[in-house]
């Protein structure tokens, strides 16, 4: 093994680069765990391998083992980005966001040319929706990269409301906790000059009611499939063609799947599958 080769260690931290391609290519985690935590024998300060080794249990999901090998590859280099980027993204994983952002600004402290990390600082932000934050980390790459410049300038153009401005929007409002931040995405979206129509499927009526939807979108909220109101109108219809988009915020497992497999029982799913237009699914459930 690598701990009993007559070599320079630089070699062997070499040998274990290729180790670790290799193994991780293959998903041979313990393997490559085991290789690693045979190189800490000789070398138990290595950052090299201390971070490899956090980024293995990551990999597995083994979050609180790889925080630890994290922290001890930080203690020994405190000054390489790549050990505390590798450690926010094993903190993002593992969904402490806080610490993760705490751990972003860090390493471009460090390094502020390191664009990856400002990059994933940037999109966790946006998660979050610190959009001005989000995007002011994105900005600061924006010019040093021309792939990441167009892409940005589009998102930034929709988030200025430039191209979203008199937009006619239909939000689906399934049934789940998070449909109460459905509220907040209408108020944001009038706010930007949106024009908003809402379906609000049965589970959905549980968590948010059709009189807190209306009064911010300031329009009818729709509910029924088969609605005597509005027979004549053909709701499924006339509401697929009526929006430029089709958001479904929150997306259930239950609703998703209808969709995959054709299945439309009530006015949300018929809509969305009458549809011509583009549907954005933001699909929220337990896992």
């Amino acid at each position: 093994m690598i701990s009993k080769l007559e070599i320079p260690a630089r070699w062997k931290l070499r040998l274990l680069r290729h180790f670790w391609r290799d193994f991780k290519k293959e998903q041979k985690y313990e393997e490559a765990i085991k290789v690693y935590q045979q190189g800490l024998i000789n070398n138990p300060s290595n950052h090299f391998i201390l971070s490899n080794l956090g980024n293995l249990f990551y990999l597995q999901h083994k979050y609180e083992d790889a925080i630890i090998s994290h922290q001890r590859a930080i203690k020994a280099e405190p000054q390489s980005h790549i050990v505390h980027f590798n450690f926010a993204n094993t903190l993002l994983n593992a969904s402490k966001y806080s610490e993760a952002i705490d751990m972003y600004r860090k390493t471009i402290e460090i390094n502020p040319n390191f664009y990856r990390s400002r990059i994933n600082l940037g999109t966790t932000l946006l998660s979050m929706s610190n959009f001005d934050e989000g995007f002011k980390e994105y900005n600061n790459r924006i010019y040093e990269d021309k792939n990441f410049r167009n892409i940005l300038h589009k998102k930034n153009q929709i988030w200025n409301g430039q191209n979203i401005e008199n937009k006619k929007i239909l939000l689906i409002i399934c049934g789940g906790i998070s449909a109460y931040k459905s509220l907040e995405i209408i108020r944001l979206l009038k706010k930007k000059g949106v024009i908003i129509k809402t379906i609000l499927t049965k589970s959905g009526s549980e968590f948010v009611t059709p009189l807190s939807i209306t009064s911010l979108s300031q329009s009818k909220v729709y509910q029924d499939l088969f609605s005597l109101e509005n027979e004549a109108e053909m709701d499924h219809i006339s509401l697929s063609r009526w929006a430029d988009l089709i958001l479904i915020a929150p997306a259930t497992a239950n609703t998703i799947s209808k969709l995959a497999n054709g299945n439309s029982d009530d006015l949300a799913s018929t809509v969305a599958l009458a549809s011509n237009k583009k549907i954005f699914i933001t699909p929220a459930m337990n896992v």
